[in-house]
C-alpha cells in the first residue's frame, strides 16, 4: 500500500502523518468492496458497480489508518486543526465542498466520511455502527493525526457526534461548533414538525421525481444552489443507491441514539457555538435557545437567510462567524 506524506498545522509546529492510496478490500456475505484512492467497486456476484471517490481539486486525499480502521480523509488549509464532521446518517462530507474552504486561510481542515459511510471502508471487526463509535472513532483520528487536541465543527447528525465527543473525551476538544442540530426536543417532535412542514406535503403528493428533486431543494436551502454545490449535492444524493448504504442504514436503525443528548449539554466545560438558519425546518431556534442556555461560554447565531446548511446559503456570513469564534473574538 502507497503512502505519502501530509502536513497538518499543530499550533505552532507541523507534523506529517501518511496518507495510503490502497487497495483495501472488505467482503460481507456475497458483497465485496474493493477501495483505491480512485473510488471504490462494489461487487455482488457477476454485478461490478465503480463509485468514484471525491474529485474536489483543493483538498489532498487519501486513506488514514486509524486504531484499527481505515477512514477516508481530505485536508487542506494551514493552522490548528479544525476536524468537519458530516451529518446522515448515510451521505458523505462531499456536501461541504466548496463552501468550507472558506475556512482554509486560517485552519488546517480535516474532512472525512463517518466509517462505513461511502469512501471509508467497513470495519474488519464488524464493529456496530452508531454514534457512540462515531464518537470513538474521532478519538482515533486526532491520534493518527498526531494532535493533541482539535476544534470540531458538526453538522445535523455530525453535530450529535461531536457532541457527544466533546463530553466523553473532553481533555481532547478545543472548541465546537455545532450547525443545523436539532436540540432540546425529543425524535417525536422532531419528526412531526418535518411531516407536517408544507414543502413535506408537497413531496408526498409530487407525481414525478423531477418535482420531488425540486421540492428537496426548497425544503433544505432558503436560496437556489450554485452550480458547485448542486454537483456536490448530487454526488452525495447518489451515495444513496449503493449496497453498502442499505446495510449501513439498517445499521444506524438499531442504534439507541437520541436527541436526549442534549440534556447533559449543562456538563460541556468547552466553548459552544451553535449556528441555526432561519428557515431550518430541522430545528427549532427556541428549544436550542432554552437547551444551550445552562451551557458554559455559549452563543447562538441564527443565519436570517438559510435553511439547513446555513455554509451553502449564506457561505461569507458562516465562515466570518466560524472564523471570529474559534479566534476568541
Amino acid at each position: 500500500m502507497k503512502e505519502a506524506d501530509i502536513t497538518i498545522q499543530k499550533d505552532s509546529e507541523s507534523v506529517k502523518f501518511p496518507f495510503e492510496s490502497g487497495p483495501i478490500r472488505r467482503e460481507y456475505g456475497n458483497l465485496i468492496h474493493e477501495y483505491t484512492t480512485e473510488g471504490f467497486w462494489e461487487i455482488k456476484g457477476e454485478e461490478k458497480t465503480f463509485w468514484p471517490a471525491c474529485d474536489y481539486p483543493k483538498t489532498k486525499k487519501g486513506f488514514i489508518r486509524a486504531g484499527e480502521d481505515f477512514f477516508w480523509v481530505e485536508t487542506e488549509g494551514k493552522g490548528t486543526t479544525l476536524l468537519l464532521i458530516h451529518g446522515g446518517p448515510g451521505v458523505d462530507h462531499r456536501y461541504f465542498h466548496p463552501n468550507l474552504s472558506l475556512l482554509a486561510s486560517k485552519r488546517s481542515l480535516i474532512y472525512y466520511d463517518l466509517r462505513g459511510h461511502y469512501m471509508s471502508p467497513e470495519s474488519t471487526h464488524r464493529l456496530t455502527h452508531g454514534i457512540m463509535q462515531d464518537a470513538k472513532d474521532i478519538e482515533n483520528l486526532r491520534k493518527a493525526l498526531g494532535v493533541d487536541y482539535i476544534d470540531l465543527l458538526g453538522h445535523s447528525y455530525g453535530g450529535h457526534v461531536a457532541l457527544l465527543y466533546a463530553l466523553n473525551y473532553p481533555d481532547n476538544v478545543g472548541n465546537l461548533v455545532l450547525c443545523g442540530v436539532p436540540l432540546g426536543e425529543t425524535d417525536e417532535e422532531i419528526n412531526r414538525r418535518i411531516e407536517s412542514h408544507p414543502i413535506s406535503k408537497k413531496m408526498e403528493k409530487a407525481k414525478s421525481s423531477e418535482k420531488r428533486k425540486k421540492l428537496y431543494y426548497q425544503f433544505y436551502y432558503h436560496k437556489p444552489l450554485s452550480k458547485e454545490n448542486l454537483y456536490y449535492n448530487k454526488l452525495v444524493q447518489l451515495a444513496y443507491k449503493t449496497e453498502k448504504n442499505q446495510r449501513l442504514l439498517r445499521a444506524y436503525d438499531d442504534d439507541p441514539f437520541n436527541t436526549d443528548l442534549a440534556k447533559k449539554i449543562s456538563d460541556l466545560h468547552k466553548s459552544l457555538l451553535v449556528i441555526v438558519g432561519k428557515y431550518d425546518p430541522i430545528t427549532c431556534i427556541e428549544a436550542i435557545e432554552n437547551t444551550i442556555a445552562g451551557a458554559r461560554c455559549s452563543r447562538l447565531a441564527v443565519c436570517e437567510e438559510s435553511g439547513h446548511e446555513p455554509f451553502v446559503d449564506e457561505p461569507d456570513k458562516f465562515s466570518g462567524l466560524v472564523n471570529d469564534f474559534l479566534d476568541g473574538l
